[in-house]
């Protein structure tokens, strides 16, 4: 019997915060009977020298429509926390979809870039 993955596709693998993460999540194999509907999940996670922590910032259920590609928009939060990558601790960021096989994405969150203000 073969079971239902996914896969995820991301359009960019860099996101400023406050801006939009988007892609497509991609099903493979078969469902033994009609397709529920998934979960995708933005979130992000510190791990190092203490213990790793997790924060989903955004859930949002996925239609079961059938389709190989489901596109997907989710907002980066501008209030961050950035990517990081220290000796002593790191921030991630990733998306994740809830399947039989669950499936997840890593992406960078970097600074908003502040438009100059006109005098």
């Amino acid at each position: 019997m073969n079971q239902l993955s996914a896969g995820i596709e991301l359009d960019s693998l860099a996101v400023a915060a406050g801006d939009h993460l988007t892609g497509r999540v991609i099903l493979g194999g078969s469902a033994p009977g009609p397709l529920a509907a998934l979960a995708l999940e933005l979130l992000w996670r510190t791990s190092g020298l203490s213990k790793t922590e997790e924060k989903i910032v955004v859930s949002q259920t996925l239609p079961s429509s059938g389709a190989q590609g489901i596109a997907f928009q989710l907002k980066v939060p501008a209030a961050g926390p950035i990517s990081y990558a220290g000796k002593t601790f790191s921030i991630t960021w990733c998306v994740r979809v809830a399947s039989a096989t669950p499936a997840e994405k890593i992406f960078t969150v970097v600074p908003a870039l502040r438009k100059p203000e006109l005098t």
